[in-house]
């Protein structure tokens, strides 16, 4: 059996429930008559079928409301229900003396339903049943010009077998089965754990998120139960990569959850300390209703009125953005009405406010409610610059902006302070530099700077003191190098950098200590064309990416204690310089694709040294993609589109590949779009403009763009 990745979800006055939110209340599922009773489904109405020990042997049952009824197939030794849809139409398998078969029984009637060939005579079984009258199931199948048999899963439409692709050593299950068609179970082998799966019939693949266990159902949501090692877990979709919600019987020495409906019942069985299985039904614990006013004012303001039939626990603020918010005191476990209100502290910019509400049987709802705040808008910072620009955060929070002018030597604007206007420029010195300078702060709070000279050389400058660059000198750290270096502060506290060298190798060089001139260089060898990109990862391993003679993009990585990896292939057919960001646990890649769209590649702290595989964001741009993590954890790309305009994309939750729709922030640049976090959590821009002089654009609130 296998189960799903579930987000369940609870609409309560139009919010959404996360499945970590939501709490059960198992009950045993006694069936009169019926001994080691076991729950296979249960439908949209609450229906639950199943099967147990009868005076006879194995038969199955269906309960409608506590109205019981066995269920056996005439003649049979043996019957299993597994499936149940909406009009009460039940599948399963029954036994005979010439082995097992599928059946179909709805208000009496009773029809077989065998597998032709390639299936074995007597070898099907059915497991679920949808609403619109597919059939998944399973039979033995010999594999082509051999003699060997594997169990292959179908999908049974109207008299057609559609059987799940599969190789001769490979089990396939098929256990759960939704109105869209999409299905979910497993592979199983001799040789291999089981692996689960998910997909159409004809597309039914591993999971790769997930490296053992199965699926053994999935809700027209997309939810899913998965099962590993014996456990179940509910989780939210088949892109989850935790295990997920468990799901357990208070008491029990082991729970299967083995089906699921629309509203969140889940059905199963349950092993006592005796070896007994008992059935059992799981249902959502009603959570605490929300309903949100909110208003544009003036004053900007929302409220929550949150309430509970069975008596409120607690509320919590569990996020909030631009808001003052006031939770009023009330007894735990009352059943009236509690008014949470917020007002925005700053009128202009973008109110958020996320409330959680638990009721004293554990079940919570999540609140959301947001008033968008004005536009941001692109304001002039002067200059002229023959680079982009290399940003970077003081230790007072504030931002100061480094690149070459027209003299090309370096030159840096500094905040006042976090958030405030914008200083004077003012030189740092140097001749003939001629890359954007990479920007990193070191251990002990100074911002340090690479940047390359037209003859080859790697220069280095380091603030004399947390945000001043008051006597500050470039000095010479490597020669044989060309392009735009990278630099990093690696797990050791040291600052990292990295540069194409004149062979094309990629070249490591690690400082000493803060603020001095003693940098270790050390070729990480390969072949490149691209300028390199570098990330310190979710495990404080040195990521490092460049783009290959054959035009994909290339990896090594370098770890905490110095080894340094073989250098591997993300594919792609790409050009210009590719960027790389870390979230929590997963490392993304992007890159201009051939055809001038963005391409992306990523790795999971579960299989760190995998990469998943190359997806298109799609888009048209005329330079190198840039990419950033917001505060919240959510990847966002920003490019220069054909336009000349600037555009971005972000993903809808953190490390997650659903991704939003391309948007543009206006403007006519020239180069790559440059974005930096500021202390409030907000994304700068940073552009060269047409006039060659600095533009940027400050989120009104993090998060937000509007």
């Amino acid at each position: 059996m296998q189960v799903k990745t579930l987000f369940v979800t609870s609409i309560l006055a139009g919010i959404i429930l996360p499945v970590e939110a939501l709490a059960y209340t198992y009950t045993e599922l006694s069936v009169p008559g019926l001994t080691g009773a076991v729950a296979t489904a249960v439908n949209n109405r609450g229906d639950i079928v199943g099967y147990g020990t009868g005076s006879t042997g194995t038969v199955g049952f269906l309960d409608c409301g506590g109205a019981f009824a066995l269920i056996s197939f005439p003649g049979s030794i043996t019957t299993q229900a597994n499936g149940i849809n909406d009009a009460d139409e039940i599948v399963g398998t029954y036994h005979d003396a010439a082995g097992s078969h599928g059946f179909k029984y709805s208000r009496g009637n009773w029809i077989t339903i065998d597998a032709p060939e390639p299936a074995q005579a007597n070898t099907t079984g059915l497991t679920a049943i949808n609403n619109v009258g597919q059939i998944a199931g399973f039979a033995s199948v010999h594999a082509p010009a051999t003699t060997i048999t594997a169990m292959d899963g179908f999908v049974y439409t109207a008299g057609n077998f559609a059987f799940a692709p599969t190789g001769p050593l490979a089990g396939i299950d098929i256990n759960g089965l939704n109105d869209s068609g999409d299905i979910a179970g497993g592979y199983s082998s001799p040789r291999v754990p089981e692996q689960p799966a998910y997909g159409k019939v004809a597309t039914y693949r591993l999971n790769q998120p997930l490296s053992n266990g199965y699926y053994s159902a999935i809700n027209d949501g997309g939810q899913l139960i998965y099962s590993r090692g014996g456990l179940s877990y509910l989780q939210s979709s088949a892109t989850q990569t935790s295990p997920g919600t468990p799901i357990f019987f208070q008491g029990s020495s082991l729970t299967a959850a083995l089906g699921l409906n629309n509203t969140g019942t889940i059905v199963g069985y349950w092993i006592d300390s005796a070896h007994k299985n008992h059935a059992f039904v799981a249902a959502v614990t009603p959570s605490p209703s929300c309903i949100v006013a909110t208003s544009a004012g003036p004053p900007r303001q929302m409220s929550f009125s949150i309430q509970d039939t069975s008596g409120l626990a607690q509320i919590a603020v569990t996020g909030a953005i631009n808001a003052n918010t006031t939770l009023p005191p009330f007894v735990r476990g009352t059943t009236s009405a509690i008014v949470v209100s917020s007002l925005a502290d700053n009128p202009r910019q973008t109110q958020s406010v996320t409330v959680t509400a638990t009721n004293t049987a554990g079940a919570s709802s999540v609140c959301s409610a947001s008033i968008r705040g004005d536009y941001a808008q692109w304001i002039g910072l002067g200059g002229v610059l023959t680079s982009d620009i290399g940003p970077g955060i003081n230790s007072d929070g504030s931002l100061d902006a480094h690149g070459l002018g027209s003299d090309f030597s370096l030159w840096h604007l500094p905040q006042s302070g976090p958030g405030g206007p914008w200083g004077a420029w003012s030189g740092l010195g140097g001749t003939h530099l001629a890359s954007e300078p990479a920007v990193a702060v070191d251990s002990v709070g100074n911002l340090e700077l690479v940047v390359i000279t037209s003859d080859g050389l790697l220069w280095n400058i380091a603030q004399t003191a947390p945000g001043s660059w008051s006597g500050a000198t470039l000095h010479t750290i490597a020669s044989g190098v060309k392009g735009r270096p990278a630099l990093i502060r690696n797990a050791n506290g040291q600052l990292q950098a990295f540069a194409r060298a004149a062979d094309d190798e990629v070249l490591s060089l690690t400082q000493s200590s803060p603020g001095s001139l003693a940098w270790q260089a050390v070729s990480l060898g390969g072949v490149v064309i691209s300028n390199p990109a570098a990330v310190l990862d979710f495990s404080n391993t040195v990521q490092v990416v460049a783009l290959g003679t054959d035009y994909a993009l290339w990896n090594t990585s370098i770890s905490p204690v110095g080894g340094i990896a073989p250098w591997r292939s993300a594919g792609g057919a790409l050009k210009g310089d590719p960027a790389l960001v870390t979230t929590g646990n997963v490392l993304y890649a992007f890159a201009r694709a051939s055809d001038n769209s963005v391409w992306f590649n990523w790795q999971t702290s579960a299989n760190p040294n995998l990469w998943q595989g190359a997806q298109s964001l799609g888009g048209q741009i005329v330079d190198n993609p840039r990419a950033i993590v917001n505060f919240d954890g959510r990847a966002e790309v920003f490019v220069a589109g054909t336009d000349h305009a600037v555009w971005h994309i972000a993903q809808i939750t953190g490390d997650g590949l659903q991704w939003g729709s391309w948007s543009t922030l206006g403007g006519i640049i020239l180069g790559d779009v440059i974005p930096a976090l500021d202390a409030s959590g907000a994304v700068n821009l940073f552009v060269r403009g047409a006039d060659s002089g600095l533009w940027s654009m400050t989120q009104p609130a993090a998060g937000f763009w509007q």
